[in-house]
């Protein structure tokens, strides 16, 4: 088989796998593809982690500006962009002349964010071939899941964000030949919109190398940790926390006295609240030992798009879930009273009722284990996720 050559354009600087979602997945790609592929990286300014700078070739463009002034959110709002695509606006020339002068050289162009979506409009015909947009999520279905979601005034606004974002999609997205995102539902809700790409859909992987692992058995004391993590700035994650600290009180009056709420991830360190047991921990070093020494995980997500990182990261060590519907989307894998238990995010007592038949019965809580940890492994290692990778890629050179 060939050894393709691969240019992966970032809109992040490479400086650590677990900076964000987007380096995430571009650095298990490198680490897994390396040995196959010439891989050469695009990417912003910055600090760059030791291994890819030493075995890729790495070329930075100008660095963006860190603070999003009033104005330009105001600009976004009338351009055809989400507030973040349009921030890449000023510097979509600069990156598609780039590649445009060096399409030849690549077999495959790997856009590695929607953030990347202005670039498209400016490259060539022969690039456009070579690309594989990888817009992640589908803010047409991320958008709409708030507009289902809103009222009054809200709703109206929604609808306009609804609106641009499949404007966008007909109009910038359609560009790509091939559209990739992390979940089938993604893919079809902008199928019928880019009649001429190809869309597809690879999820995201997760660690499955590590050691930890849930204890079935509960502490001597019958202390209990209730867990949620993810970037507390984000909305759907911020909304999920607020319902969740909101039915805290009378979820904390069903279950032994010493129950924590633990709080994990960028912004939940202002939720704290030693009185109510609820602890705001930020960003941690290890999310698996974190998970792992927890006894249940609750994810009340209700809007959205994509696959959710934080299921899979807790399945991977086997950790109990509470999931509401929207946060199990997407996870093709994953079934109800299989590797999660169901729950509303409006009603507290399907959330104490989950809670009491986990914590009741210690052979529920090892089926969930069980289940959760054979599910990733099986089906969502960086592994087996790079693999789907190398074979799309290959397909796409093979027309």
């Amino acid at each position: 088989m060939k050894k393709l050559k691969l240019l992966l354009c970032s809109p992040y600087s490479l400086d650590s796998e677990n900076s964000n979602g987007i380096n995430k997945i571009n650095f298990n790609i490198i680490n897994h593809l390396m040995a196959d592929y010439e891989i050469s990286v695009l990417s912003p300014q910055g600090e760059v982690d030791d291994y890819i700078a030493s075995n890729c070739n790495v070329t930075m463009f100008p660095t963006l500006m860190k603070n999003v002034t009033l104005l330009i959110k105001i600009a976004a709002m009338f351009s055809l962009y989400s507030r973040d695509e349009y921030i890449f606006k000023k510097l979509s020339k600069t990156i598609a002349s780039y590649i445009n002068k060096r399409v030849e050289y690549f077999d495959i162009i790997h856009l590695s964010s929607f953030q990347l979506s202005p670039v498209l409009p400016y490259l060539s015909l022969n690039a456009l071939n070579k690309v594989v947009f990888f817009a992640i999520d589908s803010k047409v279905k991320h958008e709409q899941s708030k507009y289902l979601e809103a009222k009054g005034f809200e709703k109206l606004y929604s609808y306009f964000l609804f609106s641009k974002a499949k404007l966008c999609t007909r109009l910038v997205y359609s560009l790509a030949k091939n559209i990739c995102f992390v979940s089938p539902l993604d893919a079809n809700s902008i199928a019928s919109m880019v009649p001429n790409s190809t869309v597809h859909f690879i999820p995201n992987g997760v660690a499955t190398d590590h050691d930890f692992q849930y204890a079935v058995n509960l502490p001597n004391n019958r202390s209990v940790s209730i867990c949620f993590h993810g970037d507390m700035c984000y909305p759907p994650n911020k909304k999920a926390l607020e319902a969740l600290v909101a039915h805290w009180p009378n979820i904390k009056n069903e279950m032994a006295e010493h129950s924590i709420l633990k709080l994990i991830g960028k912004g939940s360190e202002r939720y704290t609240d030693y009185e109510q047991g609820i602890l705001g921990m930020g960003f941690v070093d290890n999310i698996y030992s974190e998970l792992s020494t927890s006894t249940i995980y609750i994810s009340l997500i209700e809007t959205g798009a994509g696959i959710k990182n934080k299921l899979l990261d807790a399945m991977s060590v086997g950790l109990p879930i509470l999931a509401t519907k929207s946060s199990a989307e997407g996870i093709t894998y994953a079934y109800e009273d299989h590797e999660y238990i169901l729950v509303e995010s409006k009603s507290a007592q399907s959330i104490v009722s989950g809670i009491s038949r986990l914590l009741k019965q210690e052979e529920e809580r090892l089926f969930f284990k069980n289940n959760g940890m054979n599910c990733v492994k099986k089906n969502y290692s960086w592994k087996a996720i790079s693999t789907e990778y190398s074979d799309y890629y290959h397909r796409i050179f093979d027309r």
